[in-house]
């Protein structure tokens, strides 16, 4: 199992993965500068997080992004577009 990333259209970049679980799954690349690791976990139902971690000029860095799950509101009027 791999993750393709391909920021930008850049040249895809593979992270091979390393932990899969019903949780979590994390993919590394440890040929590359930054990110080397990228993890997705889902701590409770409606939320993700993704975290990009690696080495970056000789210090190690860690990015998270999380994301919560929000009910849609059709009432709204982008329902139907």
């Amino acid at each position: 199992l791999a993750f393709v990333a391909q920021p930008a259209g850049r040249a895809p970049t593979v992270f091979r993965a390393v932990a899969v679980s019903a949780t979590e799954a994390a993919f590394e690349n440890l040929e590359l500068d930054f990110p080397q690791r990228i993890t997705y976990a889902r701590p409770e139902a409606g939320r993700l997080v993704a975290s990009l971690a690696g080495v970056r000029n000789g210090a190690p860095r860690r990015i998270e992004f999380a994301f919560e799950r929000v009910a849609c509101d059709a009432a709204s009027g982008v329902a139907g577009r």
